[in-house]
């Protein structure tokens, strides 16, 4: 793939992240239907990868470690494409490679699974944000010099609290 075509796969993800519609017929019960609601959140947070709720990231964990269900994902409406899912698929990747590496480092800090879970998720996203910045609002704009094929996650353990924020999980530019 060339540049311009992984910017169509990460710009497919990214509008996913936002838009999931569904006709509103019978959602909310009170009888009206509406021509369309918008099922997504409105955050880059990897739904795609994740889903929207508890019940559809429990589907592809794997309540050990931390970790995810090899080459998991919940947006089934990407599978289909094959580009795109193996954008996914690298990115469920990245999120076990995280788990690992912070169990492996930090096995007081996250010593549960829920703990390793959450804060690879947020790693994971951080990666994710990093990905959409540097790579794809990078090449669009024509600033190729801006595409950093460093982004990684790299924790380093807070002072103050037992969670990193997600600027702690990708190092400065």
């Amino acid at each position: 793939l060339d540049l311009s075509s992984m910017i169509m796969l990460v710009a497919t993800v990214a509008t996913h992240e936002f838009f999931r519609s569904d006709t509103g017929r019978g959602g909310d019960g009170d009888g009206v239907d509406r021509p369309h609601v918008n099922l997504a959140s409105s955050a880059l947070d990897l739904q795609t990868l994740y889903g929207t709720t508890d019940a559809e990231a429990r589907q592809i964990r794997t309540f050990e470690g931390g970790l995810l269900a090899r080459d998991a994902f919940v947006c089934r409406r990407l599978a289909p494409l094959p580009g795109v899912r193996a954008l996914i698929t690298l990115f469920s990747r990245e999120h076990n490679r995280i788990a690992r590496q912070l169990a492996a480092r930090y096995p007081t800090e996250f010593a549960t699974d829920e703990a390793l879970y959450d804060q690879a998720r947020l790693c994971n996203i951080a990666v994710f944000i990093g990905v959409l910045n540097h790579g794809y609002v990078g090449g669009i704009m024509g600033d190729f010099g801006a595409i950093d094929t460093r982004v990684q996650a790299a924790p380093h353990p807070p002072r103050t609290s037992r969670r990193l924020t997600p600027m702690q999980c990708v190092p400065p530019t």
